[in-house]
């Protein structure tokens, strides 16, 4: 059997080849959008909803031929975030009136299967305005691994210098409101170099991400335990009542420490010097505090190593 092709209808009217052509342009215009996996909505110069495609059909639980669709669905999907709705709604509108060029909003959307962020962007068209909405979900979950990445030590998983810059910023703030002091525990790894030296950098890093982990359950609620840099820790205590408590704290993490280590290339052992300084001994700024109990950890090693020492003010600098 032969093939038989279909053959596009001859006018002598120049006007209705045009209308026809126009005819044929918008359904495949529309099927096109109807088709994009994308959720799509088409607004009058009013506002209302005059058409939408499969996708946001599927997304708000109904059928495509459900007209007029309530506004506020087609703006945002499953969102909860009056200020958010309020936005949308003006910024949809500007977009109508001619205010705005478009409109990009994000805003979280809450499903069945959970929250994801999803992104709104209007557009104007001849007589209303097209809404897309975007999944923007992986996007905003890789910026914020990204951003978790650059807080935290990559080796221990413990917050890095610049994050607990900022928590130290913030719990000074709070503490001048509360009756709780700011205390800081400097952690300094006796023997670690001889590791490095005996076992290799790879094994010193092990060790490092086991003091990271043998830290974390020796801290209270609130507290941030942080790696500055090669085997110096710091653990940041908030709402410390007094000196007693910051030295049972810190003795806690030396009795954690003083248990072998346990790596690839063997057994380890190191100890753990610690120098404690605190907002009692009127310490009130990131700099003296760190100051202060480095001049501590100092003592704590010549003292022989493994032991904690708590600041005194009248210390030789």
């Amino acid at each position: 059997m032969r093939a038989t092709l279909a053959v596009a209808p001859r006018f002598r009217d120049p006007l209705q080849r045009m209308k026809c052509d126009h005819t044929m342009n918008t359904e495949l215009a529309q099927a096109a959008l109807y088709a994009l996996p994308a959720p799509l909505a088409l607004v009058d110069a009013g506002g209302r909803v005059v058409w939408t495609n499969a996708a946001l059909a599927a997304a708000l639980e109904m059928q495509t031929t459900d007209l007029p669709v309530d506004t506020t669905n087609a703006l945002l999907i499953s969102a909860v975030n009056p200020t958010v709705v309020a936005a949308a709604a003006a910024g949809v509108h500007d977009v109508l009136t001619g205010a705005r060029a478009e409109l990009s909003l994000e805003y979280v959307s809450e499903g069945p299967s959970g929250s994801r962020w999803l992104r709104l962007d209007a557009r104007p068209i001849a007589g209303g305005a097209l809404l897309m909405h975007t999944d923007i979900s992986a996007a905003k979950q890789a910026s914020a691994d990204v951003r978790a990445e650059a807080l935290l030590d990559p080796v221990t998983g413990l917050p890095n210098r610049l994050l607990l810059s900022d928590r130290f910023e913030q719990a000074l703030l709070n503490s001048s409101r509360s009756s709780g002091r700011v205390a800081v525990l400097l952690i300094d790894l006796d023997g670690f170099e001889q590791i490095n030296v005996t076992h290799g950098t790879e094994a010193g890093d092990e060790l490092l991400a086991e003091v990271g982990r043998r830290l974390r359950p020796t801290l209270r609620a609130g507290d941030t335990a942080a790696r500055l840099g090669a085997d110096e820790f710091v653990v940041l205590l908030l709402g410390t009542r007094s000196a007693d408590e910051a030295l049972r704290v810190a003795r806690r993490i030396v009795r954690a420490l003083e248990a072998p280590f346990t790596l690839s290339s063997g057994i380890a052992d190191v100890r753990a010097s610690i120098g404690i300084a605190g907002e009692w001994s009127h310490l009130h700024t990131v700099d003296a505090l760190l100051e202060a109990a480095a001049l501590a950890l100092r003592d704590a090693k010549q003292q022989g190593g493994g032991r904690v020492v708590l600041f005194d003010g009248d210390a030789d600098p």
